[in-house]
């Protein structure tokens, strides 16, 4: 339930950065590193690298102060930065190696640093677009118009500051992906990744559940007042009894 969507996007994401050979590099830097699909991604490029016994994969994380512990925690990540710090972080030398960058956090301000970063500099292979996690769709400065005409491979990328911008959309990716492979094949691979994530991510969060309409609202007053935290991961049902607790069996 947490993980099914954002798990994906991150699989095929990093599918569809495998069948490029990462572009000739071997280091990504991801913002907003505490989001799920942030750090699945992490953890998929970590796990390709160890199954094919590819060596020096760099995955530097960038997050907020106060998630700062949390994603550390998590082991996925070569480093983990700080936003207020990865301008003086010697883990992320943007003049000696190559770097993809992944955008997950959509942070306008975050990226108007990363570009003065790489603006003299050629290191920077990519930078994609793979999430909104701290921005609004509706939003002012949303680029709604952006993913909107994002719908074919042959779309020609958006530019920022002379930066090539490119956009990842999972169904297009899927959908050349299917031509290539039978669905025996499709589902085999999804199958062993999502066995993985079930072995491997158990104590990546922990999982709360608010049954009945009473819990459900004094949890979303807790949130409204404290905001959200990714150590917690909530599953609410406006029923009363525990018919979650009796059948925990997927049904899709």
């Amino acid at each position: 339930m947490l993980y099914r969507p954002l798990f994906w996007t991150a699989f095929w994401f990093q599918d569809w950065l495998q069948a490029s050979g990462y572009r000739g590099t071997k280091r990504i830097v991801i913002s907003s590193a505490s989001a799920k699909t942030a750090f699945c991604l992490a953890y998929l490029t970590r796990m390709y690298a160890d199954d094919n016994g590819i060596k020096g994969f760099q995955v530097v994380g960038l997050t907020s102060s106060r998630n700062l512990a949390f994603t550390r925690g998590l082991g996925l990540y070569t480093d983990v930065i700080g936003y207020d710090d990865f301008d003086r972080a010697s883990a992320l030398d943007f003049h000696a190696h190559r770097w993809i960058y992944v955008d997950v956090a959509g942070n306008e301000n975050l990226n108007a640093r990363i570009r003065n970063r790489f603006a003299s500099s050629t290191s920077l292979v990519a930078w994609i677009q793979l999430g909104l996690t701290n921005l609004s769709p509706s939003a002012p400065s949303a680029p709604s118009t952006k993913f909107s005409t994002n719908t074919t491979l042959e779309v020609s990328p958006q530019t920022s500051n002379g930066i090539v911008v490119e956009q990842f959309f999972m169904p297009e990716w899927l959908a050349v992906r299917r031509k290539q492979l039978s669905i025996s094949e499709v589902t085999d691979m999804q199958a062993k990744a999502w066995r993985k994530l079930m072995r491997d991510g158990k104590g990546w969060v922990r999982m709360e559940k608010s049954l009945g309409a009473e819990e459900v609202l004094r949890a979303y007053c807790a949130i409204s007042r404290g905001g959200l935290t990714p150590q917690i991961g909530m599953v609410w049902s406006l029923w009363e009894d525990t018919a979650l607790e009796r059948d925990t069996r997927s049904k899709l």
